[in-house]
């Protein structure tokens, strides 16, 4: 079984029903005070400094951000998903018959 999310793997790895809702609603609960905080934060610094130069610095942040991503992720991150190591299944010559095929 495959999980998209950390919480999903936690809860595909949990044993009990009651395990995972608690997993669930602990998650729930995280993300709410979370943006609870991040709220409260914002509306301060929003008031000291204004919104222009918050937008400006965020900005600068996600660009920041993204830099650091690709400088971490180097060529691995370009190259993601572009190739593959799988063997394709057949392979028609522009006549129609197949030239490769796999074996079952």
């Amino acid at each position: 079984m495959a999980s998209t999310s950390p919480v999903g793997l936690a809860q595909s790895s949990a044993s009990s029903a009651r395990m995972r809702g608690r997993i669930d609603a602990a998650y729930a609960m995280v993300s709410i005070i979370g943006d609870m905080v991040v709220e409260g934060f914002a509306t301060v610094v929003s008031e000291s400094i204004g919104i222009l130069p918050i937008l400006g610095r965020v900005g600068a942040l996600q660009i920041g951000v993204v830099l650091l991503i690709a400088v971490v992720g180097g060529r691995r991150l370009w190259r993601f998903g572009l190739f593959s190591d799988a063997t394709p299944a057949a392979v028609d010559d522009p006549g129609g018959a197949p030239v490769a095929e796999v074996a079952p």
